[in-house]
């Protein structure tokens, strides 16, 4: 929007670059990083020979506050600053169309009028069941798991999303006994074999991987064992537990109510990503905008980032008084790719099968040879819609399958 020459402030009430860079995919991904380097080593003659120990812990983990910047933002503000954009800091909260009052650490109140457009893109936090004895547990989350400054002994992790395997991968790496309660099974919304193909690697990485089980109480004795006892009467102990079960928005103290919706609620948006009420139309003269998590889209930040990009377009199309005739996001094309762990990857530009199959699309699920990949990568495409649709690679490293892919569905691909 900057670029554009418009006036832009980011409001925060943490650190600037948000989830990604402190909490989520960059310290997550350098603690996965040191134990697939030395995997790899002692995969290779001739390397595997040289390797004398394991994983040095202290190393491992003060790479990972190295590549997190130590929790400190100074970086991100200094390019906001080189950019021309302000940083307030503090709360920011809607009071009433167009306008966001910000408080500070010293209380006092900051008014802040948009002459086009706010942007809520406050991301989404840890979701946190109604088990009994939970809250009291002080259980992790992915925030404490990609901060941790030691490894437990025992870790138990209830949930099978993309959290629960990455981060069992690292803290078994690490040299944690990791039990996984995934009631759901683990990735349970990519095609049944891709969990499949997880929890083997998994288990052949020594994690405990109890499929269909689910916590029925937790509990933390004196002496800071934590005590989760199963819907079955089964019982694990740990020395810490983690929950992966899901997301929630930050939406619950942004002022939503002062235009209408639901505090803590998820917000749907349009294709040129306008908040829209119940009766589908823009708030007001269409000025609030959601990107990233808040309009659950696609939870992934590379996704956030896309759209963060296409709506400063649309804002600034809008404020010169252009007609927008495309949609600035297509729901149809948008990728999401992750890696759980050291197991595997993701490339899904499309749907799921089953979402397509009740579309009406004709799918292909073939096993390919593919460049350096062979065997390792299945497509996804369609017959109505040929091309590319979307991929699974099983192979711990795949960057090849990636570049591949990104080739491969150019013309799918935002």
């Amino acid at each position: 929007m900057v670029q554009g020459g418009l006036s832009v402030a980011i409001v925060e009430r943490e650190l600037v670059g948000g989830e990604c860079s402190y909490w989520a995919c960059t310290p997550t991904k350098t603690l996965l990083r040191s134990a697939a380097a030395l995997r790899a080593a002692r995969q290779v003659p001739g390397a595997r020979e040289a390797v004398t120990g394991g994983l040095d812990m202290a190393a491992v983990l003060g790479r990972r506050d190295s590549f997190a910047s130590h929790g400190k933002d100074d970086g991100q503000v200094g390019w906001l600053d080189s950019a021309g954009i302000a940083l307030p800091r503090g709360q920011g909260r809607i009071v009433s169309a167009g306008v966001v009052e910000v408080t500070g650490d010293d209380g006092v109140p900051v008014t802040l009028k948009a002459r086009y457009a706010v942007v809520i893109a406050t991301g989404s936090g840890a979701l946190l069941p109604e088990v009994p004895g939970l809250r009291e547990a002080a259980p992790w989350t992915s925030r404490e798991a990609a901060a941790a400054n030691a490894v437990p002994d025992r870790l138990a992790i209830t949930g099978g999303g993309v959290v629960a395997p990455e981060m069992a991968t690292a803290f078994a790496a690490l040299g944690a006994s990791v039990t996984m309660l995934a009631r759901d099974g683990v990735l349970p919304s990519a095609e049944p074999f891709v969990g499949e193909r997880v929890t083997e690697s998994l288990r052949e990485a020594g994690v405990s991987v109890r499929l269909d089980a689910e916590a029925a109480s937790v509990y933390r004795d004196e002496a800071g064992t934590v005590h989760v006892t199963m819907t079955d009467g089964e019982q694990v102990e740990a020395d810490e537990v983690l929950v992966a079960i899901g997301r929630i928005p930050n939406t619950q103290d942004i002022g939503l109510g002062a235009v209408g919706l639901t505090l803590g609620a998820w917000l749907t948006v349009d294709d040129t990503l306008r908040v829209v009420g119940e009766d589908g139309a823009p708030i007001g003269d269409g000025w609030l905008y959601a990107v990233g998590d808040v309009n659950r889209r696609v939870l992934l930040t590379h996704q956030g980032k896309y759209q963060a990009r296409a709506v400063g377009d649309v804002i600034v199309a809008r404020a010169k008084g252009k007609v927008l005739v495309q949609r600035a996001i297509d729901r149809r094309n948008e990728p999401c790719g992750h890696r759980p762990g050291g197991t595997g990857g993701t490339v899904d530009p499309g749907p799921l099968p089953s979402r397509a199959v009740r579309s009406a699309a004709t799918l292909r699920l073939p096993i390919i040879p593919c460049m350096q990949v062979k065997r390792h990568v299945r497509i996804r495409g369609g017959r109505r819609r040929p091309g590319l649709v979307g991929a699974r690679s099983k192979k711990p490293s795949s960057s090849h399958a990636r570049e591949y892919l990104h080739h491969a569905g150019h013309d799918r691909c935002p």
